[in-house]
């Protein structure tokens, strides 16, 4: 029998993809049962192994089966269920024996399908894994998920999502029996047909709509995967047992009659196998192998397409090479466990099968990106009812009162979208609240100290109380062999009796005489491992506090910012806190204090070098919001002074920021009064209540420090909810600018924020909504708060003739003019542009673009304009005007003293109407922008015809020649007063342009004209003309043309008629540069600014321009290929100024470490300093960060641009 032999229940549905597309935008997926718990005492299952006995298994106490072959299995467990095996003696698994010819095919693929599904139904229905333990039954709550962009991979940065590209789609994993189910849902069954749409849709991009090999490769490749990732806790593995569970109920579309189920924790990673031998011993199934059947199996399943792979916990994975791209292998071949997952991930093993892979973000980005699945799904966690319903059902009569706690410690109940933490949190709430203790409870590390005291206390533990620092070392040793199953011989390394071990199992801890809810922390039976990845952590971060020498943490502790620390970090940070501190020093018996306060000082230091490298481009990172969460759990005083003295003052929230994540900023604002200037930038992939939390949060933070402003707040793609919209309101007075980008607002949320606007004592800078609708109604209530917005933009609303009124009337009858009145993307009649023009005397600039208005419709407008009482101060059009609109517009350039047409599609025709219209003025424009139209010579001799109508001129990229330049120099060099700015670059006229431009360059302030062609025979003649000028240029731009040492020669004739001068990118050497030393100094005055970017000068270069750097107040050599050792004796000389330099640009140079410890010596000498891509790292920017905070705040420079 061949690969297509295996009987196929897709068969059937192979013609469906088409009737099964799916829009992305509007899905949800409805799977219920969602963290079901049973009393396994009372419930007893069922199953039909291969031998076609029925067994009855009881999932609390251990029961085998001796099947005829003598192998035995091991069902047992008494909260999670696993499979454990013995190899049979007789068949090695390195070694296969040759299959008996009596096994017939069919029987064969039955017997592997009804193992796969035996093991399938212990996973399915098996109760989960939990730090605590819970003996009721627990029903379905709601967990949230989302779909990711596809370049996500590009966007990550450290488990925080950065957008990048329009957000697809929001799913849900819902309870059907919850009072709160979203409206529209789908079956589980769409993550794998949204990732066959996905890839198709990305398919006709890459290879067009014509169906081919190329085209259905990609599909098949692509189409059949999906990745999962989410944080600690949040309920991937949950996800993945709900998946199997419909599979077998089903429940599914997509048919699936192999089902492999494969937890990391479980994979054998240092041994080589088969790839079939891979797959079973994985997936925990007990399977006798043999050469012939293994290969029939092999072959017929990677063809087939009724697999199913589903990959739990890849952060548990001992992947060596991440970045490696691993070689195709025989599928019959052996390898290793990693060999064979990248060839799954990339499809080259199993392509038909359906592939799911779970895994915390850090973990999953680290792989090369042909691993990363193409469709993504972040999960996201609990909404605020179903953290309620969960409270309920395990707290059950006190409920309210755990509620009604969460509720007065926000930055508590900030945890509890995490599902783990959620059911943690309450039950140790539910138990305080008993004790009387639950004041104590402040951040997660006491919640978890706490959970461990009851531990400690519980009648297991009585005798083996000192045996649990031991759970240190075994944590602590596995940590560091990214180990998380633990054998006999490595729990009697660290020294843990079986006695002892017997005591960690499975304890209970009766709080309460009417529940029974206990804590576990170490699960299993022959092999152990901790109940939860959370308690492995929780005991590293132990080990490293209160157990490991202050020398070894020196050493460690500079590891807190890699990604493998991500939760360790915040419990040793954690156990600063006082209250933690003292509980958990009792719990192990420590009396010695002296070691333990080295460490929080060693802390404290990390917290001062390692928050500078968390800015990049002037915008903090996920990092950051690691630190807050850090200062937060710590809640110290001095370590938050310590980390708020080193930051600078703009703060970015942006991208996908979690619920904790909010808590955690807002501790730190409001934990000293600081000015902090914050922009808000977020996205749709948030769990429900977040915007409202963001901004109720930020109420009270404006209470306690009112010095906080916010510059920008962005919020984009989601469904704003009436909650979050009278949170923002309430932070309206310290907001700035909103921008709302494709959002569903609803007319009362329109109707409050035109409220809350309007009830402003000062206006507020810009409302900027974008592809929302802008119904009359909302219209109406927008118009209501003009009088209190000075820049109102309008892109693609949909706005009809009536609302344009409603915002028309409003603006004609303000008291002062609007600054700026934008309307892109919105179609316009004459009527409406009729209307339009009514307000236009109350408005100083006026922005359309994409407005599709006729040209009768331009004509209306330039009438309206043209009646003004007074000019308008912009004019800018981003339509595709052409000649016969750009004639009817002509008639306004009387009114305005500003205009902008670029890429407006504009010739030489219409440039002949404006030119003329602007040729008769009694006063010139101030600004006229017309770059990227092709106006040829043509075009350009007519511009030159008004040029002394024109203070500044853009120009550039316009296709002007020789001829055009001659034109504009005779009319430049006639004018009576010298044009203030003429930009034309990237025309090619060459030297010959260059030329006839001298004859007029004295009569131009400045000037841009890099691309231009220029040699050192046109710089020449411009060089010669500029030093004979009357008055000095204030900037010629001279960048990106091939002048070399020549041209660089004659620049420094000039020099001293030169404020600021470019040749970045002109072929300069250490000659030329040498030549323009001199003439620096001796200039009678500072030049402004020198740009000699790109430039290959050298070290001698260098030392040149030190020499005269007293006379430079902006330099610019980034990308010069310069080492740490050339550019030394710059920031020497920067250090020996007597007055220090307003800015310093040295990015793209391979700087290094060495080159930034120069750098600090002289930060105190420069107001600004560039560093981009200058390969510095860790202890270069901690030398940079140490320099900056020895100053006064003042006198600290700006240092931005991290990267590494």
């Amino acid at each position: 029998m061949e690969a297509n032999d295996i009987p196929s229940t897709s068969a059937n549905n192979s013609n469906d993809d088409s009737q099964n597309s799916i829009n992305i935008q509007q899905s949800s997926v409805h799977i219920g049962d969602m963290y079901h718990h049973t009393d396994q005492r009372q419930q007893r299952t069922e199953y039909h192994l291969q031998d076609h006995r029925s067994v009855r298994i009881d999932q609390h106490i251990q029961a085998t089966l001796h099947t005829e072959d003598q192998r035995t299995v091991y069902y047992h467990d008494n909260r999670t269920t696993h499979y454990h095996m013995e190899q049979t003696t007789s068949v090695e698994p390195n070694e296969p024996s040759q299959l008996p010819s009596s096994v017939c095919d069919q029987e064969l693929y039955h017997k592997l399908e009804e193992t796969l599904k035996d093991r399938a139904k212990i996973l399915a229905y098996g109760p989960l894994e939990m730090p605590v333990d819970l003996n009721q039954n627990i029903e379905a709550v709601s967990l949230e998920i989302s779909q990711l962009p596809l370049d996500v991979v590009a966007s990550m940065d450290l488990g925080h999502f950065h957008r990048r590209q329009d957000f697809l789609s929001r799913f849900f994993v819902n309870n059907p029996h919850s009072s709160h189910v979203p409206s529209n849902s789908l079956n589980p069954n769409q993550l794998f047909i949204a990732a066959k749409f996905s890839a198709s849709q990305e398919a006709t991009q890459k290879f067009g709509s014509v169906m081919g090999h190329d085209h259905e490769k990609y599909i098949e490749t692509y189409g059949n995967i999906v990745g999962v990732i989410g944080q600690a806790g949040i309920g991937k593995s949950t996800l993945t047992k709900l998946l199997v569970k419909t599979i077998l109920e089903g429940d599914m579309n997509v048919q699936a009659k192999y089902i492999f189920h494969i937890a990391f924790r479980d994979v054998d990673f240092t041994t080589k196998c088969n790839f079939f031998q891979f797959l079973m011993t994985s997936s925990l199934c007990d399977w006798e192998h043999h050469d012939a059947s293994d290969k029939k199996l092999l072959k017929s399943l990677n063809q087939c397409d009724d697999v199913v792979l589903i990959f739990d916990g890849f952060d548990e994975a001992i992947i060596t090479k991440p970045k490696h791209w691993a070689s195709n292998i025989y599928l019959t071949g052996q390898a290793t466990a990693e060999t064979f997952i990248k060839n799954i991930m990339c499809g080259r093993l199993l392509p038909r099968a359906k592939k799911l892979f779970t895994s915390r973000p850090r973990q999953f980005y680290e792989l090369h990106h042909n691993y990363i699945p193409r469709f993504l799904v972040s999960v996201l966690g609990l909404s605020e009812a179903s953290q309620k319903e969960l409270c309920q059902k395990i707290c059950g009569e006190r409920s309210g009162q755990v509620m009604q706690y969460l509720d007065d410690n926000p930055d508590i109940s900030a945890y509890c979208y995490v599902p783990v933490n959620c059911i943690l949190t309450m039950h140790c709430i539910h138990s305080c609240i008993i004790e009387g203790e639950e004041a104590r409870l402040k951040s997660m590390t006491s919640i978890m100290a706490f959970a461990l005291d009851g531990f400690v206390r519980s009648e297991h533990m009585r005798g083996h109380e000192s045996e649990v620092s031991k759970l240190a070392d075994l944590a602590w040793n596995g940590f560091q062999k990214q180990k998380i199953i633990f054998s006999e011989i490595d729990l009697a390394e660290v020294k843990i009796s079986t006695n002892t071990l017997h005591s960690f199992l499975n304890t209970s801890v009766n709080f309460h005489s009417k529940m029974r809810v206990g804590v576990k922390i170490l699960d299993g039976d022959k092999r152990s491992y901790f109940a939860h990845l959370i308690w492995m952590e929780f005991f590293v971060a132990v080990k490293m506090i209160f157990f490991m020498t202050t020398r070894e943490f020196q050493l460690w502790v500079t590891k807190l910012g890699e990604n493998r620390f991500e939760v360790v970090a915040k419990f040793v940070y954690g156990f600063c806190a006082e209250e933690t501190s003292e509980r958990l020093r009792r719990i192990f018996s420590l009396n010695d204090g002296g070691s333990f306060f080295r460490k929080k000082n060693m802390l404290k230091e990390f917290l001062l070098q390692f928050t500078p490298i968390c800015f990049h481009n002037g915008r903090n990172s996920s990092d950051y919001l690691s630190i807050c969460g850090w200062l937060k759990e710590a809640n110290l005083i001095d370590f938050n002074n310590a980390v708020s003295f080193v930051l600078p003052k703009n703060l970015s929230l942006f991208g996908t920021v979690l619920p904790s994540d909010i808590s955690n900023f807002h501790y730190h604002l409001r934990s000293n009064n600081d000015y902090w200037l914050l922009t808000v930038m977020l996205n749709a992939t948030y769990l429900e209540g977040t915007y409202h939390r963001i901004f109720h949060e930020m109420a009270t933070t404006m209470q306690q420090n009112t010095n906080i402003k916010i510059e920008r707040v962005n919020l984009f793609e989601s469904n704003i909810s009436d909650m979050d919209m009278e949170a923002m309101c309430r932070c309206l007075p310290i907001i700035r600018t909103i921008s709302i980008y494709k959002c569903v607002v609803t007319q009362q949320q329109m109707s409050k924020l035109g409220q809350s606007i309007g009830r402003l004592e000062a206006p507020m800078d810009e409302l900027r909504l974008s592809d929302i609708r802008l119904e009359d109604s909302k219209a109406r209530d927008l118009s209501t708060c003009i009088h209190n917005i000075r820049t109102l933009s309008l892109h693609n609303v949909g706005i009809s003739f009536a609302g344009i009124e409603f915002l028309s009337n409003a603006i004609e009858l303000l008291r002062e003019p609007m600054d700026e009145f934008c309307i892109n993307d919105t179609k316009f009649y004459d009527n409406e542009v009729q209307c339009l023009t009514k307000c236009l005397g109350n408005v100083k600039s006026f922005l359309m673009g994409k407005s599709e208005m006729s040209t009768r419709g331009y004509e209306i407008l330039s009438q309206g304009i043209k009646s003004l009482s007074k000019q308008l101060d912009w004019l800018v059009m981003n339509d595709q005007l052409g000649d016969e609109r750009a004639y009817a517009l002509s008639s306004s350039i009387c009114n305005i003293r500003n205009l902008k047409v670029n890429g407006c599609c504009i010739t030489a025709n219409g440039t002949a109407f404006l030119s003329e219209a602007i040729k008769n003025l009694i006063n010139p424009l101030e600004t006229v922008f017309i770059h990227d139209n092709k106006l040829g010579n043509e075009g350009g001799i007519s511009l030159s015809r008004c040029i002394h109508n024109i203070k500044k001129l853009f120009v550039n990229e316009c296709g002007l020649k020789e001829e055009a330049i001659l034109h504009f120099s005779n009319a430049i060099a006639a004018l009576k007063q010298p044009v203030e700015y003429l930009d034309l670059s990237r025309n090619n006229f060459g030297d010959e342009g260059a030329v006839n431009l001298s004859k007029c360059i004295h009569n131009i302030k400045g000037s841009n004209l890099s691309e231009c062609g220029i040699t050192s025979i046109g710089i020449k003649a411009l060089s010669l003309s500029i030093s004979k000028a009357s008055h000095p240029l204030d900037k010629i731009d001279l960048g990106y043309n091939k002048l070399g040492d020549a041209g660089a020669l004659s620049l420094s004739t000039c020099l001293h008629n030169i404020k600021s001068l470019n040749v970045a990118s002109c072929g300069i050497s250490k000659v030329g540069i040498k030549a323009l030393s001199n003439a620096i100094l001796s200039l009678p005055h500072p030049l402004e600014g020198l740009w000699v970017n790109s430039n290959e000068f050298g070290a001698e270069g260098i030392a040149s321009l030190s020499q005269s750097l007293h006379k430079i107040r902006r330099l610019h050599v980034s990308n010069c290929q310069l080492t740490s050792n050339d550019i030394s004796p710059l920031f020497e000389a920067i250090g020996r100024l007597s007055t220090p330099m307003e800015f310093l640009t040295v990015s793209q140079n391979p700087l290094g470490d060495q080159g930034a410890f120069a750098l600090a010596e002289c930060l105190h000498k420069i107001k600004k300093v560039e560093l981009r891509y200058s390969k510095i790292k860790k202890d270069g920017i901690v030398a940079i960060s140490t320099a900056i905070k020895r100053l006064p705040r003042p006198e600290r420079p700006d240092v931005f641009n991290y990267d590494f």
